[in-house]
């Protein structure tokens, strides 16, 4: 403990990580108050993917 440990990473590859954190968190948020599960259509869009075969009708 009490030491400074650092990590070097790209601008770019913190940027990502900033991205998914963001995404994350809304997904946390949208999830908590749903009544049923969450569908992988939406959890595909906010998590910011395409799904290749979607089977299920998506909420929007």
């Amino acid at each position: 403990m009490g030491e400074n440990n650092t990590v070097t990473i790209s601008v770019e590859e913190y940027r990502k990580l900033l991205e998914i954190q963001a995404r994350a968190d809304i997904l946390k948020e949208y999830t908590i108050p749903q009544t049923y599960s969450v569908s992988r259509g939406m959890i595909a869009r906010i998590l910011g993917f395409e799904l290749s075969n979607v089977e299920e009708d998506e909420d929007v």
